[in-house]
């Protein structure tokens, strides 16, 4: 499920998977267009995604910004969201990355200005950096930049937190 509101100076999660079908008033069901048959693996990744400071940044750039730190995602926001093409990382980068998931679902995150002195944030970040082949130190400073936007913090621009 997706939001369709973001408090970001409370939220902890940007996506979460259930394991039955449920219908929200403000978190909405994400169906996955792609082949029919056991889709777990396939939300597991894209949930850890959208989780990562990398999926919250795509999330920050798409959204109706009426209010900064209380943003609206419409439906076609939503449906414009950058993700990667999970088909074309392999088969072992996808295992892993839902194994990930699997042992982070049931841990809490922090609210979103904590999210650079989060370990389970931290670890999202580098199974996602696993799985896409990205740099680790640059995902740690996008998760530096992201707990110290004004619209995450809710608070004037203090500069960059110490690495």
């Amino acid at each position: 499920m997706l939001p369709t509101h973001l408090f970001f100076q409370t939220v902890r999660a940007t996506s979460v998977r259930l394991n039955t079908p449920a219908l929200g008033s403000l978190w909405v069901p994400c169906r996955l267009d792609i082949s029919p048959g056991d889709n777990s693996s396939w939300e597991k990744i894209l949930c850890a995604y959208l989780n990562s400071s990398i999926g919250i940044l795509s999330i920050m750039g798409d959204r109706t910004n009426k209010k900064p730190t209380y943003p609206n995602l419409s439906l076609d926001d939503m449906r414009k969201l950058i993700v990667p093409d999970f088909a074309a990382i392999g088969e072992s980068a996808v295992d892993r990355l839902a194994a990930a998931y699997d042992a982070l679902a049931e841990l809490t995150l922090l609210p979103l200005p904590q999210m650079d002195a989060d370990p389970v944030r931290r670890a999202l970040d580098e199974a996602v950096c696993d799985a896409l082949g990205l740099d680790g130190e640059r995902v740690a400073t996008i998760r530096r930049n992201l707990a110290a936007e004004p619209s995450v913090t809710g608070k004037r621009y203090a500069g960059l937190r110490p690495a």
